[in-house]
């Protein structure tokens, strides 16, 4: 059988199916699609409770995650089994929820975030990545053991950002970091990205004007300049905060308009759904206070709606951003040397203008259209 025909033959196995998106849906299903050799892995299993592939009368989907497959074995004698295809994700998945275990704290599905949050601060970290246990890495996989528990290790980021689409084919650093090399990886990936497979676009809400991604890969260089000072760790969740809505950063408490009443079902349905993302984002940020004074300082030092995106709109609005405020941002690396730290980039007030109003229109930028 050909590749192709193996493929479409078995592709509700290969491809996420429990759902679609409301744009770049095929490149989205495309980027989840995960095709390995069922034979072999039928195989595998049977020989591991000593049957042979032959015995195996039953394979299908039980579950699945955005980029995970569990499947379901069954056995002519009737025993069944779960599989789950081996990946650094999955390994990962596995190592930081005993990890965690091992320190007393439940997993996510069984707490509220911002207690976890709280719970997990005090932990230290030999280096930035993910959490693995050391034998199920391969022999050549950078990784740094944690002391004193040694059987698990840090090794590579897992974070979608490095791996998707054709990023996969990038010869890029994905860790183990030290803390330098960390907040540089993701501008470091990118660029590399860029040079290798970006082109120009034009996008319909700017007249259709060619937007050269190498202004993107200069707005990259100017974050890597600062990401030292930059990228200091200020934020929410991205499934909580509301970003970009005034209440929300001003930390109002949220309530519905007083005319919400006389409004009509789809106005109403509009204002409920953005008082539920400004309940979760002054909740979270007002159960941190409580829970976690650290992180609370953080996101509430003036700073924290620096969003740390890499699309080129938000991004050089972001440095902007850091630019204005740059003797509150390094106030304390300042005070450490004795001597104010100059800013290393800067805009002419007309170029300020300029990305923060197209930050506005371009808010919802996907860097998928460089593909």
């Amino acid at each position: 059988m050909k590749a192709y025909q193996y493929i479409k033959r078995h592709q509700n196995l290969f491809q996420y199916t429990s759902g679609r998106w409301i744009y770049n849906d095929k490149t989205i299903h495309s980027e989840r699609e995960r095709i390995f050799n069922i034979a072999g892995l039928k195989r595998l299993a049977a020989e591991c409770i000593n049957q042979n592939e032959e015995d195996v009368v039953g394979f299908r989907k039980l579950a699945e995650g955005g980029f995970n497959r569990t499947f379901l074995l069954t056995l002519r004698n009737g025993f069944q089994m779960s599989l789950e295809p081996k990946s650094l994700l999955v390994a990962s998945e596995v190592a930081t929820m005993d990890f965690l275990r091992l320190h007393g704290i439940p997993t996510p599905k069984d707490i509220w975030i911002v207690k976890l949050e709280a719970q997990l601060f005090p932990l230290q970290f030999p280096s930035c990545g993910c959490i693995y246990y050391s034998k199920d890495l391969q022999r050549e996989t950078n990784r740094v053991v944690i002391p004193a528990q040694e059987q698990f290790c840090v090794g590579p980021d897992t974070s979608l950002g490095l791996w998707y689409g054709r990023r996969l084919q990038l010869d890029v650093d994905r860790g183990p970091y030290d803390q330098a090399a960390a907040l540089k990886a993701g501008a470091s990936k990118e660029i590399a990205y860029l040079r290798q497979f970006g082109q120009p676009l034009r996008r319909e809400i700017f007249d259709y004007e060619r937007l050269s991604h190498l202004e993107h890969i200069e707005s990259l260089q100017k974050y890597l300049q600062i990401a030292p000072l930059y990228a200091i760790s200020r934020w929410i969740p991205e499934s909580l905060q509301n970003y970009g809505d005034s209440v929300s950063e001003s930390l109002q408490r949220p309530s519905l308009p007083e005319d919400f009443e006389e409004l009509s079902l789809e106005e109403q349905s509009t204002e409920l759904e953005l008082f539920r993302r400004r309940q979760l984002h002054y909740f979270y940020v007002k159960e941190t206070e409580k829970t976690n004074t650290t992180h609370y300082h953080a996101l509430t030092d003036g700073l924290s709606a620096l969003r740390r995106k890499l699309d080129n709109a938000t991004l050089q609005a972001d440095l902007v951003l850091a630019s204005r405020n740059w003797t509150k941002l390094t106030r304390s690396a300042s005070a450490q040397r004795n001597e104010p730290i100059p800013c290393p980039i800067e805009y002419t007030e007309d170029k300020e203008r300029l990305v923060l109003a197209d930050d506005w229109v371009f808010d919802d930028f996907d860097e998928e259209e460089y593909k």
